[in-house]
């Protein structure tokens, strides 16, 4: 047996993770979409497509495991991925782990449902993720290419208008967390500001402020270089599932 799925890429696009505190997170769709199928073995191995990086096959795996432990011996499995439209620009680290652990649980259970979802985000909890990766278990909720708002414990709204977006990934940084004085104050600056660019985006109106302060958050929390100012506006850092990408956003189309 086969199933296959086709979903867009979803990207925790405006967050910055801080330990211990839980922010919103603006979850928006890109122009990418990823395919992937899941079919039985006839041996009783899981093979997990080569497409995928270590870091997104290793967190799998454990995801994969902690499964095992909960419902007994797991069929063999193959899993395919494929990603289209995306060129150079790569898919997000963390969406691809996400859209592939939803997938084999939407295989091994038969149904697409909310309640599979949430029984993703257990084993999420165990691993000890961060909330991005909640956040994301929600995409297949969502109406396609409508952006989202997630908080821990509040659930999504979504937006009114459907947006894509076009993004390119610049750089790759190791993510050094340092616990300040004002981290409490730092939280809830770049609380704020995740929640202006939601209200902000859909509405063509310039998130230019929001981006450099969400940078700078970055920037003080986890040591990361800041965009150069000339060119700060179209830059913003991303949670990848190891450390972080610069993404530059090349594009808004919203409907």
């Amino acid at each position: 047996m086969e199933v296959a799925f086709t979903w867009r890429e979803y990207v925790p696009l405006f967050y910055v993770p801080i330990p211990k505190r839980h922010n919103p997170i603006v979850i928006v769709p890109t122009y990418n979409k990823v395919a992937i199928k899941v079919s039985t073995s006839s041996s009783d191995s899981i093979i997990i497509s080569d497409e995928l990086s270590t870091e997104v096959t290793n967190l799998i795996k454990i995801f994969l495991s902690l499964l095992q432990s909960e419902i007994g011996e797991l069929p063999g499995l193959v899993i395919k991925v494929a990603v289209e439209n995306s060129g150079k620009i790569g898919i997000n680290s963390t969406y691809l782990y996400v859209a592939v652990t939803n997938a084999i649980m939407y295989f091994l259970s038969g149904e697409v449902s909310s309640e599979i979802t949430e029984s993703a985000k257990v084993f999420d909890r165990t691993i000890g993720v961060d909330d991005s990766v909640l956040a994301l278990r929600e995409f297949t909720s969502v109406k396609d290419g409508h952006a989202y708002i997630w908080r821990l414990n509040e659930g999504y709204v979504m937006s009114d208008k459907q947006v894509l977006l076009k993004l390119q990934k610049v750089n790759r940084y190791l993510m050094n967390y340092v616990e300040h004085e004002f981290t409490d104050l730092i939280t809830h600056i770049a609380g704020v500001a995740t929640i202006r660019v939601f209200e902000k985006l859909f509405n063509n109106k310039s998130i230019t402020s929001e981006l450099r302060t969400l940078n700078a958050v970055w920037h003080i929390l986890y040591g990361v270089p800041l965009p150069q100012e000339i060119t700060n506006s179209g830059y913003i850092y991303v949670k990848e599932i190891d450390g972080c990408s610069l993404y530059k956003i090349l594009g808004l189309r919203s409907e």
